[in-house]
């Protein structure tokens, strides 16, 4: 008999592979609601590979992807739109619409339309620009943005969206470090509101400091998950990336120090 398929949004034995390349390899997954998880590992690790999947993009060659029990691809486009909430790595904007405008796409799932919102959109979008502090660039034609100012406001499109599951590809890549913290607190808040957050990092400090659980790839597979403290002070770990890593712990929680191996 076969395991019983976990609520929530689920992996099961999945593998993907891209051309020639197989990219993940028997990978399992269940992302759990309240949880900020935070995705790392070296380049070429298969982390974005892996985010895709989970958000329906991409067909795995094995195994599965579920919500709630029913395969992630086979949803409505719609219902899928409502339950998961994507941010791909480095997202562009190629026409100059108006941020406020942008940010109010998120709600495009729930049948809004330019001119047609809802109160209970116009909350979600007051929200958005809230926990992302880009309410002073709501009247800027996003093309007019800094990468970091535009990297925040695709993210507010996608806490707009109000999804029970957010998967963010690298929110934090092209951040200064106080917008790096402002999205890393956003990102809390809404696992803390009882949302399944999955984040792409590179930074260790950063993701020891904010996840609730830490997953670690190498090679296409998850080579540890668990709890920060256990997962940044494990020496096969630091092997997986090729440094040494101390952790310290403080008033403000677990620090980070890494250094060259």
């Amino acid at each position: 008999m076969s395991a019983p398929v976990p609520p929530g949004l689920a992996a099961t034995g999945i593998s993907v592979l891209l051309g020639r390349h197989r990219v993940l390899q028997d990978v399992s997954l269940a992302v759990r609601p309240g949880d900020l998880t935070a995705l790392i590992g070296p380049n070429g690790a298969g982390k974005t590979t892996l985010v895709r999947t989970l958000a329906g993009l991409l067909a795995p060659d094995a195994g599965a992807v579920t919500l709630d029990g029913r395969p992630v691809r086979a949803l409505p486009p719609a219902a899928r739109a409502r339950a998961l909430a994507y941010l791909p790595q480095a997202g562009g904007v190629t026409w100059p619409i108006r941020v406020e405008d942008l940010v109010a796409l998120g709600r495009m799932p729930h049948g809004a339309a330019p001119g047609r919102l809802s109160p209970t959109d116009i909350a979600a979008i007051e929200r958005a620009f809230t926990l992302t502090a880009i309410g002073p660039l709501r009247d800027r034609p996003a093309t007019t943005l800094s990468g970091g100012e535009r990297a925040r406001a695709l993210l507010a499109r996608v806490l707009a969206v109000e999804a029970a599951i957010v998967l963010a590809d690298e929110p934090v890549a092209s951040l200064d470090p106080q917008h790096q913290i402002a999205v890393m607190d956003a990102l809390a808040a809404e696992a803390r509101g009882g949302r399944a957050v999955v984040a792409v990092m590179h930074d260790l400090d950063l993701a020891a400091r904010y996840a609730d659980r830490i997953v670690v790839m190498e090679a296409g597979r998850i080579a540890a998950d668990g709890a920060p403290g256990a997962i940044v002070s494990d020496s096969r770990v630091a092997g997986v990336f090729g440094v040494t890593i101390a952790v310290r712990e403080g008033p403000a929680g677990i620090r980070v120090d890494i250094a060259r191996a």
